[in-house]
């Protein structure tokens, strides 16, 4: 395995110095896939190169020393949807309640992941698009006495809009898919990652909402 190694020294060592240095290293690599090790050196340059990380998408890891005197990595965890993204969507919100909480159905194994069809019919229900052009309507539903006619239009979510909500949740590692029983992708199951229980404890509190048990 021959991997390119190049050596920056940075005086002094502050964002500025660190950004320059990251400029020259995109430029002659430029596909590269950079990963910042912060368990040493001054605190104004981890704290640099973590704040680079945000914006270039890298990895940022760290060292600690472990319970049995050996050292433990750990890597920072950095959120790829905001919070305030999850709370405005109410959609994100509802998958990620389901998948954290224990489903009604005998049947569905939060631990070996919950299936494509639970969490649609999960969704669908109090589904809300993020736009309304061109958006699927379903049938009208009695209303609220101040809805024109008492009647409110339910708007359909199509299995198209869902596989895209999962697929951008997944992206951003808020939840995963599992293996179904086959190739089948309809068969495929999902669980809520730390990062998904986190974004969604955060997302409870920001929206005053009661924490799902």
């Amino acid at each position: 395995l021959k991997v390119p190694v190049s050596f920056r020294f940075l005086p002094p060592p502050v964002l500025a110095t660190a950004r320059d240095a990251l400029f020259r290293i995109r430029k002659e690599h430029p596909g590269a896939r950079l990963t910042f090790d912060l368990s040493g050196g001054p605190k104004d340059l981890c704290m640099a190169f973590f704040s680079l990380s945000l914006w270039v998408g890298a990895k940022t890891r760290y060292t600690l020393p472990g319970p049995d005197g050996r050292e433990e990595r750990a890597e920072f965890g950095v959120p790829k949807i905001p919070v305030a993204a999850v709370v405005a969507n109410r959609n994100y919100l509802r998958v990620l309640e389901s998948l954290a909480r224990r489903p009604e159905k005998v049947m569905e194994d939060p631990v070996a992941g919950l299936s494509r069809s639970y969490l649609y019919n999960q969704v669908e229900a109090y589904y809300v698009p993020k736009r309304t052009r061109g958006v699927k309507r379903g049938r009208a539903q009695p209303g609220t006495a101040g809805s024109p006619g008492g009647m409110t239009v339910q708007h359909e979510l199509t299995q198209g809009t869902f596989s895209n909500i999962l697929r951008t949740m997944a992206a951003g590692g808020l939840i995963e898919e599992c293996p179904g029983p086959d190739a089948d992708r309809k068969r495929m199951r999902y669980r809520i990652t730390a990062a998904g229980s986190l974004a969604l404890r955060l997302a409870q509190i920001k929206a005053a909402q009661v924490p799902v048990t």
